[in-house]
This record gives structure tokens, C-alpha cells and sequence, in this order.
């Protein structure tokens, strides 16, 4: 008998292999072909947070985002927006430049920038937010003035606000870390007539170089002092100190017992004339 070989018991089972996972041909096109990449990951669905540059409607998402997180009080009109309309971008950049922060608001005042614009024309107000953007935020507008009043220019627009909002955000934080670290900076000088007093920082960089040298000559006398004093005048002067905090803790000691005492006094009188009321209704009492 001849040995069977591998391709023969292939022949045999072939039927049933076709059967249950089908033929050559329907088998190849299961297969991916070689060109795809099967790691590959398919089309996005979902829509992103953050928008990009060129795309007017994801640009308008994002300013909403931006509405949202500065707490923008009024409605966001999404059609007047891609409209290009300038009131609803003017109403934007008046909130988020005068309203969403008083640290910039404060600084502007300080500044010299008014930041009541309600006397204002449109022009006029759009030209004071031109200059604070320039001068103050350090942002160069993406629409002339001219082109902002007219109808278009939506993406632009869109994008100014976006940029106003995010820049006044990170302006209030600085000024915030500035005057905290100003308030903790204070510091407290003593003269020698005037220990207990405090004084602020002079301000100037003349009146600080004086401030200092004049602290380095107080250390300095001292010093010399406490070298040339002999070790007996040293002893002397702590034997003083000691003596004063013993009369001054004897003195509390006797007002302490002084308003015992007091306290004791009033006690008993209002324990006398307790006892007195008594027995005078006693004795009413008893005449009855």
C-alpha cells in the first residue's frame, strides 16, 4: 500500500473546509490588500473643543467657550456673529475689557484711562478699545477700524475677541501676583528713639541707598558698644532688666488682689442687704 501524503489528505478535506469558511476567491476579498495600513484609525467623529484658524464656525465655537469661561452676562448671538454684525463684537470686547476683571479695570484707572464709556460714540469707543489693545494689552487688531463697522469680516472679528478675552485673563493674573507680592515685601524699619513704631519702605532708589546705610551704621554703633563695654556694666544692665520684669510681674500680682478684694467687698454687702430683706418680711410677716 502506498503512504498517503500531505497534499492528498488536503484533496480529501477540501469539500468541508470550503463549506464551512467558503472558497479561495471569497476568502481573498476578506483579506485587506497590502497598500492600507491596518493600524490606521478612521474619520473623527466628534467635534473638538478648541477650533482652528480658517474654519468660521468651529471659530465661532470657540469664542463661546471664551464667552463662557470670562461669565459674558448677555446672549451670544451665533447668526449676528457670522454675519460679521459689529454691535454684538462691540458689546464682546466692552465687557471684556471694563467688566470681566477689576484688577484691569483698576489699572487702566490708574492709568488714566476713563472706564466709563457711556458718553462715548460708537467710533470713539472703538478707537479707545484700539488704544488700550495696542498700548495696555500689547495686541495688534486683526481688522482696521474702518473694516470693523462694515458687515463681514467675521472670522477676523471673532478672533479679536478671542485674543482680547484670553490676554485681559492673563493681565489680571499678573497684576493679582504682583500685589501679593508687594503687600508681603512691606518691610517694617525701627529707629532708636522710635523702637516700637513702624514705617513703610520709602519709595525711590535714592531714599532706599539712604535707608540702608543708615541701618548699617545703627548696626554698626551697637556693635562698637557692646565691644567696648566692659563685662561688669553688661552684667549691671540685665541685673536692671531682671529687676523691672520682677516689679512689673509683682504690680500685676497686687492689682490682680486688689480687684479680688474688691470683688469680695461687693459680695458681701449684697449678702448683707440680702439678709436685712429677709428679715424685715420676716418680721412684716410675723405682725400680721
Amino acid at each position: 500500500m502506498k503512504p498517503v501524503g500531505t497534499k492528498e489528505v488536503q484533496r480529501a478535506h477540501m469539500p468541508t473546509f470550503n463549506k464551512l469558511f467558503g472558497s479561495e476567491s471569497e476568502r481573498a476579498k476578506l483579506v485587506r490588500p497590502l497598500g492600507e495600513n491596518p493600524l490606521a484609525k478612521g474619520p473623527n467623529t466628534l467635534k473638538p473643543l478648541f477650533s482652528e484658524v480658517g474654519h468660521i464656525q468651529k471659530t465661532s465655537d470657540k469664542l463661546m467657550f471664551a464667552l463662557v469661561a470670562c461669565k459674558f452676562p448677555s446672549s451670544y448671538d451665533e447668526d449676528q456673529a457670522l454675519d460679521g454684525h459689529p454691535s454684538m463684537f462691540m458689546k464682546i470686547l466692552h465687557y471684556a475689557i471694563f467688566f470681566s476683571s477689576t484688577f484691569v479695570k483698576n489699572y487702566l484707572y490708574s492709568h488714566e484711562v476713563d472706564p466709563k464709556t457711556i458718553h462715548l460714540n460708537d467710533f470713539k469707543f472703538m478707537e479707545r478699545v484700539y488704544f488700550i489693545m495696542s498700548n495696555f494689552l500689547g495686541l495688534k487688531a486683526r481688522v482696521q477700524l474702518h473694516q470693523f463697522f462694515k458687515y463681514g469680516f467675521a472670522e477676523q472679528k471673532m478672533m479679536m475677541c478671542v485674543d482680547v478675552i484670553k490676554r485681559v485673563k492673563e493681565l489680571s493674573k499678573e497684576i493679582r501676583i504682583k500685589q501679593q507680592l508687594k503687600s508681603t515685601r512691606k518691610m517694617v524699619t525701627r529707629s532708636q528713639s522710635l523702637s516700637g513704631t513702624r514705617f513703610q519702605m520709602p519709595n525711590g532708589p535714592m531714599a532706599q541707598k539712604e535707608l540702608a546705610e543708615s541701618r548699617k551704621n545703627f548696626v554698626n554703633e551697637t556693635g562698637l558698644k557692646i565691644k567696648h563695654s566692659s563685662l561688669a556694666e553688661i552684667q549691671e544692665d540685665m541685673k536692671n532688666d531682671f529687676m523691672t520684669a520682677q516689679q512689673k510681674q509683682a504690680n500685676r500680682v497686687l492689682e490682680k488682689k486688689k480687684k479680688r478684694s474688691k470683688k469680695e467687698k461687693l459680695e458681701c454687702s449684697m449678702r448683707l442687704i440680702g439678709h436685712q430683706s429677709f428679715q424685715t418680711r420676716n418680721r412684716h410677716r410675723v405682725s400680721q
